[in-house]
C-alpha cells in the first residue's frame, strides 16, 4: 500500500544516520544522527536527535543536540532538553524542560 503523505515516523529503538527530509510531518521516537528537516516535528521522550534539525514547528519531549532552527512554534516539555545552539520564533518552555547552549529569537 502507498502512503503519499509526506509524514516520517521513527520507531523506539531505532536509529537512523543520514539526511532525512520529510515534506509534512516528523515523529521520532529513536535516534538520529545527521540532518533533520520537516514542517512539524515531534521528538518523543526516548528519543535522541544529534545533528541539524530545521522544522516550523517543534515538540520536544526527548534529546536534541547541535544545531537547531525553529521559524515558528518551539516547545520544550518537562523531559525535553536541547544542548546546542538554537534559533526559533516563538517558545513555550515547561518546568522541567532543559535548554543549554546559544538561544537567537529570529
Amino acid at each position: 500500500m502507498s502512503n503519499d503523505s509526506g509524514d516520517l515516523y521513527i520507531g523506539k529503538n531505532v536509529t537512523f544516520s543520514g539526511s532525512i527530509t520529510a515534506p509534512n510531518s516528523a515523529v521520532i521516537h529513536g535516534d538520529v544522527k545527521g540532518h533533520l528537516s520537516t514542517l512539524n516535528l515531534t521528538i518523543g521522550s526516548h528519543a535522541c536527535i544529534a545533528g541539524s534539525v530545521n522544522a516550523k514547528t517543534m515538540e520536544v519531549f526527548g534529546v536534541l543536540r547541535e544545531n537547531v532552527t525553529c521559524t515558528d512554534l518551539l516547545k520544550v516539555h518537562e523531559t525535553g532538553e536541547i544542548h546546542g545552539s538554537l534559533e526559533f520564533g516563538e517558545i513555550e518552555l515547561h518546568s522541567g524542560g532543559v535548554i543549554n547552549g546559544k538561544v537567537n529569537e529570529e
